[in-house]
């Protein structure tokens, strides 16, 4: 599978994480702050470049009812603008509930929230990932037990 780059794209912060090698588990990185789109997309193609980056998962913000809302059609605009700039596969992965659970996170270890944004865009971009690396690895396990 490779190195995966994992988002959490908002208007004002953009939480980044990264996968192992072997793509198994996703750490925390950084959290970007005041980029537009075009030098958020510059960014995260030198990434792409820096960490030998081969696909990038970022979190799509489906309302509660599994939809799409303006928030998601702007992820998706922005994955559109960014797939034609880099050189690798860009992925979409339900986000639904992981600022929720950033946040729950943050308070089972006795930090609070409320100053610690930027802490939970990056605990949400990990579980943005994990949740992806965990379904591609359920997809090659069932691809496996059929052959």
């Amino acid at each position: 599978m490779g190195r995966v780059l994992g988002l959490d794209y908002g208007r004002r912060r953009v939480g980044v994480s990264v996968s192992d090698l072997l793509g198994i588990t996703a750490q925390p990185l950084t959290t970007w702050t005041g980029l537009g789109d075009t030098k958020l997309i510059q960014r995260i193609a030198a990434t792409i470049s820096e960490m030998g980056i081969d696909s990038v998962v970022i979190g799509d913000p489906l309302t509660t009812r599994g939809e799409r809302g303006i928030m998601s059609e702007r992820v998706r605009r922005f994955v559109g603008r960014l797939s034609k700039t880099v050189r690798v596969p860009v992925y979409l992965q339900d986000e639904r509930f992981t600022s929720v659970e950033a946040k729950r996170v943050l308070r089972d270890q006795g930090r609070k929230t409320g100053s610690n944004k930027d802490v939970v865009d990056r605990i949400s971009a990990v579980l943005i990932l994990q949740a992806y690396l965990d379904r591609q690895s359920a997809i090659r396990r069932q691809v496996e037990d059929e052959e």
